[in-house]
């Protein structure tokens, strides 16, 4: 009977932990859905910005977002994803105060790209779990 028992609190704490590791796995999942979505929202209003807006102002405002972001994210993201979207949003302030508009606004489309990407890469399937 102990026997019995013993493997009743094993099967317990296996459930328990699977519980756990998928509540924070849906949690993470939750989280990087939300951050991505907001930057790129932000990203497509400053893709709508006109030549004579406020570009540097709308790029430093989007780089502060993504850094309190990419603080979060670091946790449970692949750091050198996140570093290619780091050296994309920190280019858009440059192009923006050299006023370089033509290559400013190729790199927002590549950094709703990255976050795209970011998002679908991290998505649990049969490719990202194989």
């Amino acid at each position: 009977d102990s026997q019995g028992g013993k493997k009743m609190k094993r099967l317990a704490i296996a459930v328990v932990l699977l519980v756990v590791l998928l509540s924070v796995s849906g949690y993470s999942l939750w989280s990087l859905r939300q951050l991505t979505t907001q930057l790129t929202q932000t990203a497509q209003q400053l893709r709508e910005l006109p030549t004579d807006g406020p570009l540097e102002e709308a790029s430093r405002d989007l780089v502060r977002q993504w850094e309190k972001a990419e603080d979060q994210l670091v946790l449970y993201v692949n750091h050198e994803k996140l570093e290619r979207i780091s050296q994309t949003a920190a280019e858009l302030l440059a192009l923006a105060q050299y006023e370089d508009y033509s290559i400013f606004y190729s790199k927002v489309d590549l950094l709703i790209t990255q976050l795209d990407g970011l998002w679908e890469e991290s998505l649990p399937n049969y490719r990202n779990l194989l």
